[in-house]
């Protein structure tokens, strides 16, 4: 067999700086804007998830400098059959959106708690996830999902049925408050998260979930009104009982504003 045909000693060329859109929720105006970036990104993932790859991936600012970052595409066998260009085009953007609304939540969350140096354990926040959509190319291969690269390796710690997978309190209390500070409109679970020395948890949704209590969450794809949100929010009270914040949440609950609920908006991607 020739060295041809053998793609192990084929060597990888490397990434070409490219120009995309980046487009960018804000989950408190409910709106997306969008602008121009330049960035390199691998030929080949480094890792995979259920559902997505991901890529090593480079922001490079007008300055040069290359801010390292993971660019994730939806696998083939993640895309329900049938589903067209514009469905698949949404479900970057929604992924944008439910990943932005829960750090809505933790920046209200991060607030309760104040600047108490006893709470700074408790505070959180979740990665920035933006849509890139790449010049010279049409349909799903334009568009990617892209979020800041962190090393170190992420936790489970629960999921959208009920379960908790650790012992840490915070991530628990967490998706409790989601939905006694929405009035019981939104549960924010399916969390994982990295703790990084001296800085809040870092969470990330792990398939991005936002369970709706009202069948009018426009999410569609990721936060479908979903049976067992009674049991989920149970297991969130009884694992969580410890942080203060829980209390908190009820009488500042009412401060939550309808404009952080999610909406259907997206940008054209075309």
């Amino acid at each position: 067999m020739s060295s041809s045909s053998t793609p192990a000693s084929t060597p990888e060329r490397a990434p070409q700086p490219q120009k995309a859109l980046k487009y960018r929720y804000d989950a408190f105006i409910e709106e997306w804007t969008c602008e121009e970036c330049v960035v390199m990104i691998a030929r080949k993932p480094f890792a995979e998830g259920g559902m997505r790859w991901c890529y090593k991936m480079y922001e490079i600012d007008k300055n040069g400098k290359h801010a390292p970052g993971v660019a994730k595409t939806f696998k083939d066998d993640a895309i329900e059959e049938g589903e067209g260009d514009e469905e698949i085009a949404k479900a970057y953007f929604d992924e944008a959106m439910t990943q932005t609304v829960a750090d809505s939540f933790a920046q209200q969350w991060n607030q309760v708690l104040g600047e108490e140096p006893e709470h700074a354990k408790l505070k959180c926040r979740f990665l920035p996830v933006r849509v890139m959509q790449f010049y010279g190319k049409s349909g799903p291969r334009a568009l990617c999902n892209c979020e800041p690269y962190l090393q170190g390796d992420y936790v489970k710690h629960n999921d959208n049925d009920g379960h908790v997978e650790t012992t840490l309190e915070v991530p628990q209390a967490f998706s409790h408050f989601t939905w006694e500070y929405s009035n019981g409109l939104i549960l924010v679970c399916d969390i994982q998260g990295l703790c990084l020395h001296g800085l809040p948890l870092v969470l990330a949704l792990r398939r991005p979930r936002v369970r709706a209590g009202m069948c009018n969450t426009a999410i569609d794809r990721v936060a479908r009104p979903l049976p067992g949100v009674e049991t989920t929010l149970q297991t969130r009270r009884s694992t969580a009982t410890t942080v203060q914040a829980l209390a908190w949440a009820t009488s500042g609950r009412r401060e939550w504003k309808s404009s952080c609920r999610p909406t259907s908006a997206t940008p054209s991607a075309g």
